[in-house]
This record gives C-alpha cells, sequence and structure tokens, in this order.
C-alpha cells in the first residue's frame, strides 16, 4: 500500500479508448525525476484493451491506480479523480500525451517557494505519432509561433482568458486548495472547452497564474489522430457557451469585446451549417 504522506503530487490522467496510446503516457509519468506521486488512471468506459496496458503498471509500481467508471465526459472523469487524489498538487494529463522528465520537480519546487501561486504553468509543443522527436509549436506546424503566457490574478487573469485559453490542461500543475478549500470543479455540461471554464473560474476566484519556462518541463500534446477537437461545429459551440457565460463577469469594454468575438462564432456556425465543415 502507497504511504499517503508521501504522495505530493496527484497525477490525474483522463482515458477513453486509447490503450495505444495510454503505454506513452503512463511511461512519461513513470520517467518523471520526481518520484513522490500518486497517479489515477481514471478509464471513462473504455472497450477497448486499456484495462490490461493500465494492469502492467499497477501491477508493478503502487503509486499507479486504475478506475474504472461508466463513460461520464472529461469534466466528469477530471472531477473524480480530485475527489480521489490525496496530493498537495494536482498535475492533469490525457492518456494521448505525455510530460517531460523534469515537469513534476519544477512546478512542485516553484509551487514549495511560492506560496501565493495557486497555478503554476510552462510551455507546451505538439507532436506526431509518427515522429515523437519532433515537436511543433501550433498544430499547422509553425516552429516559432509567437504566444503570450501571462502572469496574473484574479481580473487581471480574467482580462487574459477573455481573448483566449491561453494554455492546455496539462501544461499547468495546480494547488489541491483551488478544489478542496474553493470548491472549483470542472463543469460537466461542457463538451468541449471544459478546461478554459475551469481556468476562467479560478480567476472568478482570484486564483494567482504564474507562467514559468524551464527546459524539460513542457507538456507534449499528441495531434494527427482522430480527437474531438476535430469537430468543428463542436468547437464553435464550446466558444458560444464561453462567451454567455463570461458576460456578467465583465466590465463594459470587455462586455462590447466578447459580444464581437460571440457574434464572430453564430456566423462561423451559421456558415459551417450551411455549407458544411
Amino acid at each position: 500500500m502507497l504511504d499517503s504522506s508521501k504522495i505530493i503530487v496527484s497525477i490525474i490522467i483522463t482515458n477513453y479508448n486509447y490503450a495505444h496510446f495510454l503505454a506513452d503516457a503512463l511511461e512519461s509519468v513513470q520517467g518523471q525525476t520526481f518520484q513522490d506521486w500518486e497517479c489515477l488512471i481514471i478509464d471513462d468506459g473504455s472497450t477497448d484493451n486499456s484495462s490490461t496496458i493500465a494492469e502492467k503498471y499497477t501491477l508493478n509500481d503502487k503509486r499507479f491506480r486504475y478506475i474504472y467508471q461508466n463513460n461520464q465526459g472529461l469534466a466528469a472523469s477530471r472531477n473524480n479523480g480530485m475527489l480521489l487524489a490525496k496530493g498537495q498538487y494536482y498535475q492533469f494529463l490525457d492518456a494521448d500525451d505525455k510530460i517531460c522528465t523534469h515537469k513534476l520537480s519544477e512546478q512542485v519546487r516553484f509551487l514549495n517557494t511560492h506560496a501565493d501561486v495557486d497555478i503554476v504553468y510552462g510551455d507546451y509543443a505538439y507532436f506526431e505519432t509518427e515522429q515523437p522527436h519532433l515537436r511543433f509549436s501550433s498544430k499547422n506546424k509553425k516552429e516559432d509561433l509567437s504566444i503570450h503566457y501571462p502572469t496574473a490574478q484574479g481580473a487581471a487573469m480574467l482580462s487574459h482568458l477573455l481573448v483566449n485559453n491561453f494554455t492546455v490542461v496539462s501544461a499547468p500543475m495546480i494547488r489541491s486548495s483551488i478544489v478542496t478549500i474553493k470548491g472549483i470543479q470542472f463543469d460537466t455540461s461542457y463538451q468541449t472547452f471544459e478546461d478554459w471554464r475551469f481556468w476562467i473560474d479560478c480567476a472568478l476566484a482570484d486564483c494567482k497564474f504564474q507562467y514559468c519556462s524551464v527546459p524539460e518541463t513542457e507538456t507534449l500534446i499528441r495531434f494527427g489522430h482522430s480527437s474531438m477537437m476535430s469537430a468543428l461545429i463542436k468547437m464553435n459551440l464550446g466558444g458560444q457557451k464561453i462567451r454567455k457565460y463570461l458576460q456578467p463577469h465583465l466590465n463594459w469594454s470587455q462586455k462590447i469585446y466578447n459580444s464581437f468575438r460571440m457574434l464572430k462564432l453564430i456566423a462561423k456556425y451559421n456558415y459551417l451549417k450551411t455549407f458544411g465543415q
């Protein structure tokens, strides 16, 4: 039995029929230079051999735990993982992605020495299954894409999140107190952009976000395979849902900007519905 007093980081992996990628994610966890972690594999009703892959790790390393549930979606899977988590810090990871070797050690070090920071996040890159050694800063394979990574708290961070979701769900490490004390969870009504909504709720709760770029702490996002993110209409509706949620929390100038973005989404939605994806 794993000694819960030694668990510093709870890694919450969400999996749905990604048996063919799951081992890569688990290997990236096992290869971390930081060792005081538990890894919760939340299997959201998979019908493939995900349980067989997970069992190889749970039998050999008690820090891995496999939890099967009826299909509930990404948001509910992460919430269920957080309910079971025992660590001081939470690290999210999708089963088709990976984290670099020093991610846990450097981000734990940062949170341990910056008590005022609730969320620390670093860089991320995209990779293809066929060429995992090549990394790209965007899905369009532009290798020097300029992205703004803000450090801010509360309303100041909300102004950045108003523009876009500038990170991916697995780039940050968060304090467990965001969930256990502030009561923030993923909204299960979202079918996409549930992570964007989560970060918005963190900003509304006056959480402080800190960007910290350190080599070999990146999250690696797999692309080039079929995924929910390929559904343009679904993403558009998710964006509209985010814009509606934001509106009551904004000042007058932000409301104007948000309304403009909403109109663009509606126009694009109508185009997609008329002419197809």
